[in-house]
């Protein structure tokens, strides 16, 4: 009887072998790197699409409480202005700003005090900031309302149609175009969306 033969592998096929598990494994690697980048990616987005949903329904509700300009002795003022993000190697930026006079519940029942909203890009960072003053007096609040806000474009909607970029009126628009960029405030240079809302004044 003869006897079967065992044949083992030569030291070439051990290298080829090993050659194929290394390309299957980098591009395995590869592949799961880009995956987790992407899933990054979109949690950001994500994240940046909730705060700008916060930012409109902010501004939204003070619109919603605005007081006419007879009553609060002063109407919507708005103003555009560009500054300069050292971030971004000196790009300018819109950085509108607006205040009006919307009615606000306190322990004593309610008062009109003066919100505004603008962005501080002081401590390296940039933000969006709402402010809020007595119409008669000098007491002023600042309050934070979003890191990463980079621009801040507002228009606004006149009685005769049209878009205006300030307000300078004695009496209220009927309508504000508020257009906002967000960056991530971790990486400002990777990810960013941009949003715009059209929200009507309440009051005329």
């Amino acid at each position: 009887m003869k006897r079967a033969s065992k044949r083992g592998f030569t030291l070439i096929e051990l290298l080829v072998v090993i050659a194929i598990l290394s390309v299957v494994t980098t591009l395995g690697t590869m592949t799961l790197v880009q995956l987790w980048a992407q899933w990054g990616k979109i949690r950001t987005i994500t994240m940046l699409d909730r705060t700008a949903d916060l930012i409109f329904d902010g501004i939204e509700k003070d619109l919603s409480a605005a007081v006419s300009a007879p009553i609060a002795g002063t109407a919507l003022k708005g103003a555009t202005a560009l500054e300069q993000d050292e971030r971004y190697y000196g790009q300018d930026f819109e950085s509108d700003r607006f205040t009006l006079p919307v009615e606000t519940r306190i322990a004593t029942g309610t008062v009109t005090v003066l919100a505004g909203y603008r962005i501080d890009r002081g401590g390296g960072g940039s933000k969006l900031v709402r402010t809020q003053t007595q119409v008669r007096g000098d007491v002023e609040s600042t309050s934070d309302i979003a890191h990463g806000v980079v621009e801040l474009q507002v228009e606004y909607a006149g009685a005769g149609g049209g878009w205006s970029d300030t307000w300078e009126q004695s009496f209220n628009p009927r309508a504000l175009r508020v257009s906002i960029v967000l960056v991530d405030p971790d990486r400002p240079l990777s990810d960013q969306t941009a949003r715009q809302s059209i929200i009507p004044v309440r009051v005329p």
